[in-house]
C-alpha cells in the first residue's frame, strides 16, 4: 500500500506540473507591423502614352499580405486578394483624354489591419 500510494504521489505531482506548464503557455504578441510595400512599374515620375498598362507593387509582411489596393486621386482602382507571390499586378487604361498629372498609391494591408503604402507620381499625355 505505501508503494501504491507512493506511485499515486508521484503521479499526481507529474499531472499537477503538466497542468502548470500548458497554463503558462504565453500568447503570442500583437502583430504591430505594417506591411512594406513598393510600386514596381511605373516609376515615380514615367510619362505615359494613352493605353493599357499594367501597374505592379512588391509587397511583404512578417506575418501576411491579405490586400493591396491601388488608388488615384481618391479612385479606386481596383484590389488584389493574398496571393502565392509578393508582387501583385493590376491593369488600368491610360485615356487620352486626360493629358494630367496623377498621384498613384499603392496600399498593403495585413489580417489585423496594418497598413503600409507608397506613391508615385505620373503624367499622361493626351
Amino acid at each position: 500500500m505505501k508503494l501504491t500510494l507512493k506511485l499515486a504521489s508521484i503521479l499526481f505531482g507529474a499531472l499537477a506540473s503538466l497542468l502548470v506548464l500548458a497554463g503558462c503557455q504565453s500568447t503570442p504578441a500583437p502583430d504591430t507591423e505594417k506591411p512594406v510595400v513598393k510600386f514596381i512599374q511605373p516609376q515615380d515620375g514615367d510619362t505615359f502614352d494613352p493605353g493599357v498598362y499594367v501597374m505592379s507593387a512588391h509587397a511583404t509582411d512578417n506575418v501576411r499580405v491579405k490586400l493591396v489596393v491601388f488608388w488615384t486621386e481618391g479612385e479606386m482602382l481596383g484590389f488584389i486578394m493574398h496571393e502565392d507571390s509578393d508582387t501583385y499586378r493590376l491593369g488600368i487604361d491610360a485615356r487620352p483624354d486626360t493629358g494630367q498629372t496623377y498621384k498613384l498609391i499603392v496600399e498593403a494591408d495585413d489580417d489585423v489591419r496594418n497598413l503600409g503604402w507608397d506613391s508615385v507620381t505620373v503624367h499622361i499625355r493626351r
